[in-house]
């Protein structure tokens, strides 16, 4: 009967993913707007952290949109900073691991994206949509059988010797394509 051990190494003992679509008026425009010209984000910055059976995914990022007033004779950008706080769910991929010094792995894997943009009431309002997966690192154990030594058939000095006696060392020397 071969023998069993235990390793205790580091692995991905849970992993979540979540589409986050967050909605926001911009305040403090300097006119109400006529017309929308553009719109993008930026300074996309995020972190998150275990809490029990999910990750608390905290950010932030800056949107700005180029908007027209007094009616379409002027043009403006309006730029606000939006925070987010929400969790994500992790689905156990492990069952027995241990929960000390686990670490957390998140990665957009779709930035932030304006979807919508649109004048409700002379403010605009801005539907951000992105995504987030998040990966769970701790310590877990692994059971191996550990089998005994391994005998060869064969002896590998003689399979040396009878290379060594194949090589030609005047290859080169006899090529037709040495260019001379």
């Amino acid at each position: 009967m071969n023998d069993i051990r235990e390793i205790v190494t580091k692995a991905v003992i849970g992993k979540g993913k979540k589409r986050f679509k967050i909605t926001s008026p911009l305040n403090d425009l300097r006119s109400p707007a006529d017309s929308i010209l553009g719109c993008w984000i930026i300074n996309h910055k995020f972190g998150a952290r275990k809490c029990d059976d999910s990750v608390d995914v905290k950010g932030v990022y800056d949107i700005n949109v180029w908007y027209s007033f007094a009616d379409n004779t002027q043009t403006e950008v309006a730029r606000q900073t939006i925070e987010y706080d929400d969790q994500v769910n992790v689905h156990r991929t492990i069952r027995d691991c241990l929960y000390e010094g686990d670490e957390v792995i998140a990665r957009t894997i779709q930035q932030p994206t304006c979807v919508d943009a649109r004048i409700e009431d002379g403010e605009i309002v801005v539907e951000v949509e992105f995504e987030i997966v998040v990966e769970v690192i701790g310590e877990t154990k692994m059971r191996v059988s550990i089998l005994g030594p391994v005998e060869s058939d064969c002896d590998t000095d003689d399979e040396e010797d009878e290379i060594d006696q194949q090589i030609n060392p005047n290859f080169l020397k006899n090529s037709p394509f040495r260019g001379e």
